[in-house]
């Protein structure tokens, strides 16, 4: 694991099998010479089931609960799944989760726009600086900070550390790393990762990745299916 694993795409898996049942309400077969006092009802169905973990969310989650509180499968991609989740982040405007049929949930992205800025990338980097405040609140300081730069034009030429984001020669951001941070990361979370990004010399955003303890098993079922189509 490298501090900005998070700087790629999210581009994996397939989504949970494990479906939540749709609790009805049963009413028992009544002959007709039953009478009202005899007629004998079920329970009344049980609010959904709520979660404690980033935005409302949970490792393990199947595509049904994802579907019952407001995902929905990318087009082509059934694995990934974008909506609005239970508790948003004010200045968040994307939220992409990735899940497998066994695992479930394993990986949620959420990236906050940043439409202008200028070269030098300042504020992109007051964006990621942003939520990483947010985060140290929450899980309490970060393991690692990053900031790095490998190509010497760069360094020359900080006017132009949009591109070198754009083009991934320059990486910022922070990680939380599970047993390497101030207090245990709970709700299963194996890291966290705020990273820089920009898709043009003036445009870019600040991602908060969370990666769960399952995300192995998610990588394995996918590298198994891909196997499968050989």
């Amino acid at each position: 694991m490298t501090l900005l694993s998070a700087r790629n795409s999210i581009l994996v898996i397939a989504l949970c099998a494990l479906l939540a049942c749709k609790k009805e309400r049963i009413v028992s077969d009544i002959p007709s010479s039953t009478t009202p006092s005899q007629v004998t009802t079920a329970k009344e169905p049980q609010s959904e089931k709520t979660y404690d973990g980033p935005f409302g969310l949970a490792a393990g989650m199947s595509s049904a609960e994802l579907e019952r509180v407001g995902f929905e499968a990318v087009p082509g991609h059934p694995s990934i799944f974008k909506g609005k989740p239970p508790k948003p982040v004010d200045g968040v405007d994307e939220y992409i989760v990735l899940a497998t049929p066994v695992a479930g949930l394993c990986r949620i992205q959420a990236k906050a726009n940043v439409p202008v800025a200028n070269g030098t990338g300042d504020q992109v980097r007051t964006e990621v600086d942003r939520l990483a405040s947010l985060l140290a609140l929450r899980y309490g300081k970060h393991s690692l900070k990053g900031d790095l730069n490998d190509k010497d034009v760069y360094r020359r030429n900080p006017q132009f550390w949009m591109m070198g984001i754009q083009d991934q020669s320059i990486l910022y951001g922070y990680t939380w790393s599970s047993q390497k941070t101030e207090k245990p990361l709970p709700n299963e979370i194996a890291f966290i990762e705020v990273t820089a990004g920009a898709d043009s010399m003036i445009a870019g955003w600040g991602s908060m990745v969370y990666t769960f303890k399952n995300f192995d098993t998610c990588r394995q079922e996918n590298q198994a299916r891909a196997a499968a189509n050989l």
